[in-house]
Order: C-alpha cells, then structure tokens, then sequence
C-alpha cells in the first residue's frame, strides 16, 4: 500500500480516477450528486483539486491501483480560514471494510495540521454507514440540515460533522 498526494496529472491517474469515481456511484449513491464521470469532467475536477492552495487530494494505492482517495480543502470562508474540508472520501466498493477509509481520514487530519488547519468540517447525506464510517473517525455530528439534498427525485437530510484537531 502506498499513500501518495496527487500533484500533477496522467492520463492513467485520471482513467483510475475517474473508474473509482464511477464504481463507488454506482454502489451507493453520486458523489456529490454528480452522474458518471467521463474523462474530460475528471480531469477538470482534479485540475481544479490539485491547483488550489492550502488543499490536498490524497490517493491510496495497491499494486499501482488506486483503491481510495479523499480530499482537504478550505471551507470557503473568509472568515473560517482555520476550517477545513474533507470531501471525495472513496473506497473501492471491492475492498471496503478493510481500514483504508481510516487511514485515508487519518492522513488526510495530519496534512491538514500540517497545512496549518485546526478544525475539519464534513457534510454527507443520510447514508447510515456513512455517517457511521464519520463518528467512527472520531467525529461529532453537529447538525442537519432537512431535506437539503435531492437526489432522483427526492429529498435527503444532509448531517454536518466536526472534530478539533
């Protein structure tokens, strides 16, 4: 296994990438409310990842095979500049269950101290084993938002989490 932050882009990174994406959609739900992935959207979307400052986008490997990934940023806040984000956690439906959500979630808390971050937000819909996965991680859920997210057609509760670094 090999933890790697992505900092420039190939063709074979964002197939892989983009593969990932498209599995973990088809399994459980869209990611960020995306449909299928094509080439070109990926690559914008990890362009527009790896090129923003005081962020990461980390990818897990096995035998050269991107197996999990997830994403820091800032909040978007001017005022929040010690807030960041974690988003794009995904685990290769084929291997969940394994710790590699884990170790992804805790590589990505040392980069964000690293980066100068003390608090991490998180938001995710009402997906019973995802929001397990975040109070696992040590994770406080801090609110709900009702009925925030539409998906197919209907309407979700989004769960706002929390943690001190």
């Amino acid at each position: 296994m090999e933890l790697k932050y992505l900092s420039k882009l190939n063709e074979d990174i964002i197939e892989q990438y983009m593969n990932l994406t498209n599995e973990v959609i088809k399994k459980i739900h869209s990611i960020g409310f995306i449909k299928d992935l094509d080439f070109k959207a990926t690559k914008k979307f990890l362009k527009s990842k790896i090129s923003k400052p005081k962020s990461a986008l980390l990818l897990l490997f096995d035998k050269g095979r991107i197996i999990a990934t997830g994403y820091i940023g800032p909040s978007g806040h001017d005022t929040t500049q010690h807030y960041a984000q974690i988003s794009k956690v995904m685990v290769d439906p084929k291997v969940q269950g394994k710790g590699y959500g884990k170790k992804i979630m805790a590589e990505l808390e040392r980069k964000a101290k690293e980066i100068g971050y003390s608090h991490i937000l998180i938001d995710t819909w009402n997906v019973d084993y995802i929001v397990r996965f975040y109070k696992k991680c040590g994770y406080r859920q801090v609110g709900i938002i009702p009925d925030f997210v539409k998906y197919k057609g209907e309407f979700h509760d989004s769960y706002l989490f929390a943690k001190k670094l």
